[in-house]
């Protein structure tokens, strides 16, 4: 499925470098300095349900939350330099394989750059004839289709990775760390082919700029680390003097709730009060699911208008960043009136549920 979402993306959305195709997502840069990545909701919909399943296994959490999507194609003699990938990046990566097996190498130890820290980024055009590619790899892993590689801290910081540019990785000799969790233990030879991976990471703000683009993630990291819904789901004590009401159902059908009269309820005035006021707020959420769905799907409907129409070298390109800059904020910024409507509406629903408590 993820692959035939990556032949189906319009090859402007796409940046040909030298030995690899690459796309990157989840990050657009500030609109006030123009000097950093700030974390957006603007990505295929498949990198984001990668993103959210890495949350909920706890491989990244609300305070390293994925935010960088930056996925790679290569072909037969193409792969990328052994590299560090540098200060702006939290030191923890995940890279989804697919299609073919390849082998990821890691190189002796060295200190990054400290002052030229683009640098590092340099390094991934450089193979065997540059200073880290001239040296004997210390530890490689063979990467399966299908397979995830998650490394972090020093292996991050300070070991060089990396993808030969060779038709046939030869390992005979080679310290392969996963052999023993291969399909194929005794494998020593890897033919290169065509192969897609999906490098997960979390990019540092450079910038105070816009830090409630931060907020909206975190709050949705938590979500997914703690394993719990994205959608409002309450459940309303039955065992109190309360009619039954079966829990809340997730959106869009919010106005299930929404659209109930307040029961004629024995605690007077005040708890019906309090009812209608719960009713009102489960109308304004089911608006709210339903604002961010139409511009999550108007934000993806625009990205592929733009990447079909425009090219890299038009003058539209900006405007049409711009626009899809704007409408993410859009997106945050229900997503966080949602979140706040979504606790209002629970602690009503505790405050009617102590109410009855104490009337029994």
């Amino acid at each position: 499925q993820i692959l035939r979402h990556l032949k189906e993306t319009p090859e402007s959305l796409k940046t040909k470098l030298p030995k690899r195709l690459c796309q990157e997502w989840g990050g657009t840069l500030c609109d006030q300095c123009n000097q950093s990545f700030l974390s957006d909701v603007s990505m295929p919909p498949w990198t984001k349900k990668v993103s959210d399943m890495l949350l909920f296994d706890g491989i990244f959490t609300p305070t390293t939350f994925p935010n960088s999507v930056r996925v790679h194609e290569y072909d037969q003699f193409e792969g990328i330099g052994p590299h560090c990938d540098g200060p702006i990046y939290v030191p923890l990566v995940a890279v989804l394989s697919l299609a073919s097996t390849s082998v990821m190498h890691f190189y002796p130890r060295r200190a990054p750059y400290e002052h030229e820290i683009t640098e590092h980024y340099n390094d991934t055009f450089k193979f065997s004839e540059g200073e880290i590619g001239k040296q004997t790899p210390i530890a490689s892993v063979i990467m399966e289709p299908g397979s995830l590689l998650v490394f972090t801290e020093e292996a991050f910081t300070h070991y060089p990775h990396g993808v030969s540019d060779k038709a046939v990785d030869d390992l005979r000799g080679a310290n392969c760390v996963n052999r023993h969790l291969l399909r194929d233990p005794n494998l020593t030879l890897v033919e290169r082919k065509y192969r897609a991976s999906a490098t997960i990471r979390n990019l540092l703000p450079r910038c105070g700029h816009s830090p409630e683009r931060n907020e909206f993630m975190m709050r949705h990291a938590w979500q997914h680390y703690n394993q719990q819904s994205t959608k409002l789901e309450i459940e309303w004590d039955t065992s109190s003097s309360l009619p039954a009401q079966n829990s809340l159902p997730s959106s869009p059908k919010l106005e299930l709730l929404a659209n109930q009269n307040a029961p004629s309820l024995d605690g007077g005035k005040v708890v019906n009060d309090l009812y209608n006021l719960c009713n009102s707020i489960a109308t304004t959420q089911a608006q709210l699911v339903k604002d961010v769905a139409d511009i999550k799907l108007g934000i993806e409907e625009l990205k592929s208008v733009v990447g079909f129409t425009f090219t890299s070298s038009t003058s539209y390109q900006k405007e049409s960043s711009s626009i899809l800059n704007h409408l993410s904020m859009a997106v945050m910024d229900i997503g966080n009136k949602q979140e706040e409507s979504s606790e209002e509406l629970q602690n009503l629903k505790d405050s009617i549920g102590q109410f009855f408590s104490e009337k029994k």
